[in-house]
């Protein structure tokens, strides 16, 4: 008795987990795909089309080396393709 009410509850927990590990995956794919589409409608462009300056850039990332500072995010400048 204890058995068969312990196999059920092993049971119940592999389907638990296996639906679980499908529904991950699932939403893995879903972002994959969405993330492909914004991709494709990105291109990218210089600092100067986003109103920033390439030498004040290299300027900023001269001194960060300089003090060895890693708060130092990098620009990717990107704009949606006109259609």
């Amino acid at each position: 008795m204890i058995n068969k009410e312990k196999r059920l509850i092993t049971s119940r927990r592999s389907r638990f987990f296996a639906c679980l590990t499908g529904i991950v995956f699932f939403l893995c794919w879903i972002l994959r795909a969405e993330a492909q589409i914004i991709k494709k409608s990105l291109e990218y462009v210089s600092p100067e089309e986003v109103g920033w300056s390439s030498e004040k850039l290299e300027q900023a990332k001269a001194f960060a080396e300089k003090i060895n500072s890693a708060a130092v995010i990098p620009g990717l400048y990107l704009r949606f393709k006109d259609n």
